[in-house]
């Protein structure tokens, strides 16, 4: 799940929001990560911890993806 996606999920932001941040992101060359600590959406710990799970999923993927490559 992409980190605007969880957001929205979550309740912190709405979809229009995204749409603001992801039009933000782009012009500023900012990540959304940032963005959402920067006006208050998440603290830095709360950030810190979404990004490690996505990391450990991202990782999981593909060491199944490795796994049923060599089967």
């Amino acid at each position: 799940m992409r980190f605007g996606e969880y957001l929205i999920k979550k309740g912190k932001i709405e979809e229009s929001e995204l749409e603001a941040a992801l039009k933000f992101q782009n012009e500023k060359h900012i990540t959304l990560g940032v963005l959402a600590v920067r006006e208050n959406v998440l603290d830095n710990k709360q950030l810190s911890t979404i990004l490690d799970n996505q990391r450990e999923r991202e990782a999981a993927s593909l060491e199944k993806l490795q796994l049923n490559w060599d089967s």
